[in-house]
């Protein structure tokens, strides 16, 4: 009866909201300070008179079936097996695809157990690789590519997409700069293809996705596929490292030829060494004429948000929300750690592009963060941004003029792979679909066709509208 009483006292502590796999599975994936801070954002006194509750009852239930045993005869304990497993046979297993329950256990059982076999299966995706490397194609894309993946940012909280206040002056600059070097995009209907950070980090970094029938086991990463197409690889993270490798996170950073944890509390809080501007120090000297690939992976504006900006970027103070306003601080400081590491990119000669976007959403306005049980269309509408050099933009007018022309489209960021693998120049990966890409004049994908968390919600169900940015 333990998984109905979690499922039952979780409906009770969330004000009405059903467990779900989900919200199982980031407890595989998160620690007791995560779980802390979690609990901080949580109304604590109801927690805890339902926590009392529950114990009372099931004492009070232990009480009464002592109470109740009797002594009976072996004959009757016979016959009352014998028709409790008939019942079970006939009336009940029959019908366990019903099961809630039962379903969000089956749910979880098989994402961790894919989760071991994509990294069981990587020395299969190597040997392919090496198959590859003979095919792979590269159009003249020697340079420097960087690509931050933030944390925990929701685009309705940024400036540059349409927010009341300037939290974005680095990303607006370039924007409201026409005579400028480089080509900046900005994406108004981007989502994340989930709102838990593994999910979402794994389908955008991996050839799997939401739309085509392909394993995790079986698909390449986007650090391998550089790898294998004559990029030098780097992983630069100041969130923490998972201390278990059954994570897809940590076989993708595994992927690249070279990888740097700043973040000092390895696999035990959210707390980190440094903030995230700490990054730009660690960005690694690119040799010129060489393919290089560098991914940043921020801790972003994850909660508790005001342990991830210094004192100084205390800027916003006049909201009535004291918590609204620590996430507008925690945006705008992204913006300034972004800056930081553009400016590190665009000192080199050649600098070729520079992509944003976040692993999910936030709701700060409603008190939430990104809960599946409390879903809010925040939580997966993410800021995402392309910047190209003059040069890139010279040698591959195709990829940044199909961008221009899909930047009001609607995408998921699961399709990310197939957008980098095209404007890294990898070409003759097997099973390449133009329809799923971005950057190509033939991406297909509708607002109708898109979704969130694997059809748990559909993107045309979004009842907020953007701002029509140009």
């Amino acid at each position: 009866m333990l998984p109905a009483l979690l499922a039952i006292g979780y409906f009770v502590v969330s004000e009405g909201h059903l467990l779900s796999a989900d919200i199982l599975l980031t407890l595989f994936q998160t620690n007791y300070e995560e779980i802390k801070a979690y609990l901080v954002e949580q109304n604590m006194p109801l927690w805890g008179a339902s926590v009392f509750v529950l114990l009372v009852l099931c004492v009070a239930l232990g009480r009464l079936i002592t109470k109740l045993q009797t002594p009976v005869r072996h004959t009757k304990c016979f016959v009352f097996v014998i028709l409790f497993l008939a019942y079970l046979f006939i009336g009940v297993l029959p019908r366990h695809s019903s099961c809630f329950v039962l379903n969000m256990i089956i749910r979880v059982q098989e994402t961790l157990q894919s989760y071991k076999d994509y990294n069981a299966t990587k020395a299969i995706r190597q040997a392919h690789l090496q198959e590859l490397r003979k095919v792979l194609k590269t159009d003249n894309a020697e340079g420097l590519h960087v690509l931050v993946v933030g944390e925990s940012t929701t685009r309705g909280h940024l400036g540059a997409f349409g927010y009341k206040l300037d939290t974005t002056p680095w990303l607006s600059g370039l924007l409201q700069n026409p005579s400028s070097k480089v080509k900046t995009i900005i994406y108004p209907h981007a989502y994340s293809s989930n709102i838990a950070t593994v999910k979402s980090v794994q389908f955008a970094l991996t050839e799997q996705n939401q739309y085509r029938d392909k394993s995790l086991a079986d698909s390449y990463s986007l650090t391998e596929i550089a790898s294998a197409g004559g990029y030098d690889t780097y992983w630069i993270s100041n969130q923490k490292q998972f201390n278990y490798d059954d994570i897809p996170i940590t076989g993708i950073a595994n992927g690249a030829a070279k990888r740097n944890y700043i973040n000092d509390y390895v696999g035990h809080k959210t707390l980190t060494t440094y903030y995230d501007e700490k990054l730009a120090e660690y960005f690694p000297k690119h040799e010129a004429g060489k393919k290089t690939f560098i991914i940043f992976h921020l801790m972003g504006c994850h909660a508790v948000y005001i342990d991830r900006y210094p004192s100084s970027f205390d800027f916003f103070k006049d909201g009535a929300d004291q918590r609204v306003n620590q996430y507008d601080n925690c945006v705008r400081y992204n913006d300034y750690v972004l800056s930081l590491l553009y400016q590190k990119a665009a000192a080199e000669p050649d600098f070729m592009s520079f992509t944003f976007l976040s692993d999910h959403g936030e709701d700060p306005d409603k008190g939430l963060t990104h809960d599946f049980s409390k879903y809010t269309w925040n939580m997966p509408r993410i800021p995402f941004v392309t910047i190209f050099s003059k040069k890139y933009a010279q040698k591959h007018q195709d990829v940044v003029q199909a961008l221009q022309a899909n930047h009001k489209a609607y995408w998921t960021s699961d399709l990310l792979y197939n957008l980098m693998v095209h404007v890294l120049g990898v070409r003759n990966i097997s099973a390449e679909d133009p329809q799923l890409d971005l950057a190509s004049p033939n991406y297909a994908m509708t607002k109708d066709m898109l979704m969130v968390a694997e059809g748990t919600f559909y993107i045309k169900d979004d009842d907020i509208q953007d701002p029509d940015l140009e």
